[in-house]
C-alpha cells in the first residue's frame, strides 16, 4: 500500500487524514518513519577561557541511535531486514562516512544492523555544528520490496566568551515523544556569565508558539506567543518558577505529551538580575517533536493489488490509526470519501451524476474500474 496524510478544510467539514492505494502489478511499499535519537543533549557549550566543553563527548561519548518504524505502527523494524546502514558526519559541508566498528576509534558504528553510532568528536569551534546523517535499506518481508530511508540530526555548539551573558537551552531527556512516551520532557535554561554557570539572580519567562495569539501577551515575546504561567500540573507545559520571578536556580519547563502535536516550538526569555549585567535579556528557542501521526489512514485490499486479464474484484478498506492504535473500526466516527485517479487526473464522475466521490469505509473495485494502473484515494473527514 502507498499512504499519505493531508489536512485541509472541506466545504462542510475538515479533512483530518487521507490514504491512497494504487492497483498495479506489485504491492506498493509501506511508508517508513526514520529518526535519530541521542542519549544526551545535542547542544554543547565551549568556554573560551578554560578551553573546555560541556558536556565533552571526548570524555563521555555520545550515542546516536537509528529508530525505524512503519507508519501507523509502533514496533521497531531494526533487525535483519535492515541492511546497508551508512553513517555520515558532515562538518562545514564536507561529508565523512564512518566505516569503523572499533570502539577505541573516535567515531564508530555498532549495535543491531549498525543502528548505533558512537562519537567522541566535540563540535568544532570554527563551525559550531555537526550534521549526522544515517541511511540504509529496509526489505519488506511481505512484498520483498527494498525501501530506502534516511534521517539526520544536528549537534550544535554555544561558545562562551569572557564578560558575556549567555542563555543555553537544552533538552536533557531528548526532544521527542513517541506514543506518549516518555511521560514528560524537560527543557532547561542555564545562564552563563564570564564563561561559567551563574548562581546569581535571574528571571525566566516561558512561551509556547500559538498562531491564535494575535495580540501580544508580553512585550518581550510579541504576537504568536502564548505565556506559560502554570507552575504545577500534569498536562500542557509547567515552569519550575513563576513567570518573570527572580530566582537563583536553573530554569526548567516540563512539557507533557498533550502539548506537542507533530512539532511544537517553545521560547524562553531570560533576564539577568545580578551585578553589572543586570537587565540583560536573552531569547532562546527549542522545538519538541511528536514522532507519531495523530491520525493516519491505511488503505488495505482483501485481494491484493492485482487484477489479472481484466477479471476479478477487490474490496478496499480504510483503516484509521492514532498513536499506533486502530480507531473507528465500525466506520461511524468519520466520513470516508473515495476518489479515483488515472494518470494523475481525478475522475470527476466516479460517484455518478457528476459526483467525484463515493462514500463509505469500504470500496469495491472491479476490473471495469482499473485501466493499467489506477489509484484510489480516501479522505477521512470529521
Amino acid at each position: 500500500n502507498r499512504r499519505n496524510i493531508t489536512k485541509k478544510d472541506d466545504e462542510n467539514m475538515a479533512t483530518i487524514s487521507s490514504g491512497q492505494i494504487t492497483i498495479v502489478d506489485l504491492y506498493d511499499a509501506p511508508a517508513l518513519n526514520a529518526w535519530i535519537s541521542a542519549n544526551k543533549t545535542t547542544t554543547q557549550t565551549y568556554n573560551n577561557q578554560t578551553k573546555a566543553y560541556s558536556p565533552s563527548y571526548a570524555s563521555s561519548p555520545l550515542n546516536l541511535t537509528l529508530n525505524l518504524t512503519k507508519a501507523g505502527s509502533t514496533g521497531s523494524l531494526i533487525g535483519s531486514a535492515v541492511t546497508g546502514v551508512k553513517w555520515t558526519k558532515i562538518v562545514g559541508g564536507t561529508p565523512t562516512e564512518i566505516t569503523s566498528t572499533i570502539t577505541t576509534d573516535t567515531d564508530y558504528k555498532g549495535g543491531t544492523s549498525n543502528s548505533v553510532l558512537t562519537t567522541k568528536t566535540n563540535v568544532p569551534t570554527d563551525n559550531n555544528a555537526i550534521l549526522w546523517k544515517v541511511e540504509g535499506t529496509y526489505t519488506d518481508p511481505t512484498t520483498s520490496l527494498p525501501i530506502t530511508f534516511q534521517a539526520t540530526i544536528n549537534l550544535t555548539l554555544v561558545q562562551l566568551a569572557k564578560a558575556s551573558v549567555i542563555a543555553v537551552v537544552s533538552t536533557p531527556d531528548g526532544d521527542f515523544f513517541r506514543n506518549n512516551t516518555p511521560a514528560s520532557l524537560k527543557v532547561t535554561a542555564d545562564v552563563y556569565k564570564d564563561g561559567s554557570i551563574s548562581n546569581g539572580s535571574r528571571k525566566f519567562k516561558w512561551f509556547i508558539a500559538d498562531s491564535t495569539v494575535t495580540t501580544a501577551q508580553d512585550t518581550d515575546a510579541g504576537v504568536g506567543w502564548k505565556k506559560v504561567t502554570a507552575t504545577t500540573g500534569t498536562t500542557g507545559a509547567v515552569a519550575n518558577s513563576g513567570f518573570d520571578t527572580a530566582v537563583t536556580t536553573q530554569g526548567v519547563l516540563t512539557v507533557y505529551p498533550d502539548a506537542v502535536t507533530n512539532g511544537q516550538t517553545f521560547m524562553v526569555v531570560v533576564t539577568d538580575n545580578d551585578g553589572g549585567t543586570s537587565g540583560t535579556k536573552i531569547k532562546q528557542y527549542v522545538t519538541l517533536k511528536d514522532m507519531d501521526d495523530p491520525i493516519m489512514t491505511v488503505i488495505e485490499s482483501n485481494g491484493g493489488t492485482v487484477l489479472k486479464n481484466g477479471v476479478g474484484s477487490v474490496t478496499l478498506t480504510a483503516r484509521v490509526f492514532r498513536n499506533g492504535e486502530e480507531i473507528d473500526t465500525g466506520g461511524t466516527m468519520y466520513t470516508y470519501k473515495w476518489t479515483k485517479w488515472q494518470d494523475g487526473t481525478m475522475n470527476a464522475n466516479f460517484g455518478g451524476t457528476g459526483n467525484a466521490y463515493k462514500t463509505g469505509k469500504t470500496l469495491s473495485v472491479g476490473s471495469a474500474d482499473v485501466t493499467n494502473s489506477t489509484m484510489f484515494k480516501c479522505e477521512v473527514n470529521g
